[in-house]
């Protein structure tokens, strides 16, 4: 009898140190994630430092970088806006992000639309029929379709809403306001179209 309480209390004793040690490894993680965070806030890193400092494989790193350093010479530098989140501008005007989210890493785009300028008041958004004619010419069309990004309710941009806008013929409803493409983890013969995005959209500010 007097064994079985020993092994009973053994138990119960392991447990409780298993408990805890968890529990530290958790409030170590939580407090390693929220340095982080606070460290981000306080220096805003360049793209560059981050992605060279990251866990990315060579053929990732060099393809943002790649993209970065084409921003800049194009006068559309990133800039820090969020945790693992870069803004690109034009004049002043939103191009698009980049943002690094688990172990991938997104381009949004903004599709130019006739609202300039309100394109945050209204739901119902017509699309510039000069970007349908130059990329459906660049055979781009299925590319822009297969890459539509639609709205989370995410809380990044909290006075927001989903815009609907038809693309190409095709109604879609739902999409995020900033940014309505989105690209996952594009390799450097993808970076080729992006790049064709992008310079239309610099090419249409500058006008």
């Amino acid at each position: 009898m007097t064994y079985c309480c020993h092994i009973f209390f053994d138990i119960i004793n392991i447990s409780q140190i298993y408990f805890i040690f968890t529990k530290e490894k958790k409030g170590k993680t939580m407090e390693n994630k929220d340095s982080n965070k606070h460290k981000q806030y306080k220096s805003r890193p360049r793209i560059e430092d981050f992605v060279s400092e990251s866990d990315f494989d060579d053929e990732i790193k060099n393809t943002i970088l790649d993209f970065a350093s084409y921003l800049r010479a194009n006068k559309m530098p990133p800039q820090w806006a969020a945790i693992n989140s870069w803004k690109f501008l034009y004049k002043r005007e939103r191009i698009g992000y980049i943002r690094l989210i688990n172990g991938s890493w997104f381009f949004d785009y903004i599709i130019p639309t006739k609202e300039k300028g309100l394109e945050l008041y209204k739901v119902d958004l017509t699309i510039d029929e000069k970007f349908e004619e130059y990329f459906a010419a660049e055979n781009l069309k299925e590319y822009i379709l297969d890459n539509v990004k639609y709205c989370t309710n995410c809380i990044s941009v909290g006075h927001c809403s989903s815009k609907n806008l038809t693309i190409f013929g095709k109604d879609f409803k739902n999409l995020c306001w900033n940014g309505n493409l989105s690209f996952k983890n594009p390799n450097a013969a993808e970076l080729v179209r992006l790049k064709k995005l992008y310079d239309y959209l610099k090419n249409k500010i500058a006008l």
